[in-house]
């Protein structure tokens, strides 16, 4: 490599680079404004018919600082050409060259982040990254939920610059790492259950409304979502991502989706409680979504967090955060005396000791059934 770098950059300044390139040996060009890597290596893949002629199709190699770089870059490529098909490039992989290129350079304290945060990533190291969603990051998110706001950041900024890398060498077309949302708690909020009288000072005030702030959004009762969540352990953005189609009143359970892992993906009953709130949501909905946003859309993790539930535990003069929720779902759960592997199953955790999930007609009616054990007060 040092030897042909050296060659390549005596032949630069002999400007014996001006002589064409053979067919199919790629090309370089500078791209306009202020980039700090403006030149593009391209390889031709292939060839296509437009207009009744023949037009090239090009696939990028990358992005360098200097013409030098990109020329020495061309000539590694056409010495052992490599693939770069983009659908088989993997999560690891770049992992592997901004390793390379970039975290190993840094100081120790920063590889150590790096170092942790890839591991965090764990699911989805062998997974292509074109085939990366929000979905599958946002679930690693919701399962380091217990972690540190600065871990948690720690991960994002890996994903970001994952995504960025790849953006860059039109691996991807467009970076979903920037919509992941924060799920750490803050450390100064107290992870207790909600007790027996505040949750009765809930069903005491479902006819409350929290008063607008400006643009009118706050008119909607949202008071329902914080006792769905404590009276199904659900998380918040699995509690958003319910849409009606998910929701089989008939029955009573949501066939809950959310991401597209084994544990998200599960059957949550409906407590006879909170029935009433599906019933009535589902009846007014004119969204997809069964807890939309104003314009219809899926109301994001932030926007239900910090615009709702705040408030309504300010409004409350509670303590809690939402994991809360759930932390109250399965310590009354046990309270209640449920039947453990029962209530694992609702909540979506992984366990050995579950088999594979199978939902059976038989089985949904002894889970709603085993919910309506379930009892606070």
């Amino acid at each position: 490599m040092a030897v042909l770098a050296a060659k390549i950059t005596q032949m630069i300044k002999k400007e014996v680079f001006k002589i064409k390139s053979p067919n199919g040996y790629g090309g370089i060009r500078k791209l306009s404004g202020n980039r700090r890597r403006p030149f593009q290596v391209r390889i031709t893949k292939g060839w296509e018919i437009v207009d009744g002629k023949e037009k090239q199709i090009f696939s990028t190699l990358g992005y360098f600082k200097s013409r030098q770089e990109a020329m020495i870059a061309l000539a590694e490529y056409n010495k052992e050409p490599f693939d770069i098909d983009t659908k088989k490039v993997k999560f690891a992989d770049i992992y592997g060259i901004l390793w390379e290129n970039n975290f190993s350079k840094m100081g120790k304290s920063s590889q150590a982040s790096y170092r942790a945060a890839f591991k965090k990533c764990e699911p989805l190291h062998n997974m292509p990254v074109i085939s990366i969603k929000k979905a599958q990051m946002q679930d690693i998110m919701e399962k380091t939920s217990n972690m540190s706001k600065a871990s948690q950041n720690a991960i994002k900024v890996l994903l970001r610059a994952i995504f960025k890398y790849c953006l860059e060498n039109d691996i991807v077309k467009k970076d979903y790492s920037a919509f992941v949302e924060y799920t750490a708690v803050d450390k100064e909020s107290t992870r207790s259950p909600f007790t027996v009288s505040e949750v009765k000072n809930l069903w005491a005030n479902l006819d409350y409304v929290a008063s607008p702030e400006g643009d009118g959004f706050l008119s909607q009762e949202w008071l329902d979502t914080i006792l769905i969540m404590i009276y199904t352990g659900i998380r918040i953005n699995e509690l958003l991502d319910i849409k009606v189609e998910h929701v089989h009143l008939d029955k009573r359970f949501i066939n809950l989706h959310g991401t597209k892992t084994k544990a998200a993906r599960r059957i949550v009953p409906i407590h006879k409680d909170i029935f009433p709130f599906f019933e009535k949501r589902i009846a007014l909905q004119s969204s997809e979504w069964v807890f939309p946003g104003n314009d219809n859309a899926r109301l994001s993790y932030s926007t239900y967090k910090y615009t709702f539930f705040n408030k309504m535990i300010k409004d409350f003069k509670f303590n809690h955060n939402p994991h809360d929720c759930r932390h109250t779902f399965a310590t009354f759960a046990a309270k209640s005396q449920m039947d453990w592997l029962l209530v694992k199953r609702i909540m979506g955790h992984t366990s050995k000791d579950l088999t594979e999930s199978v939902y059976t007609h038989s089985f949904i009616e002894d889970i709603v059934k085993e919910i309506d054990k379930f009892k606070i007060f």
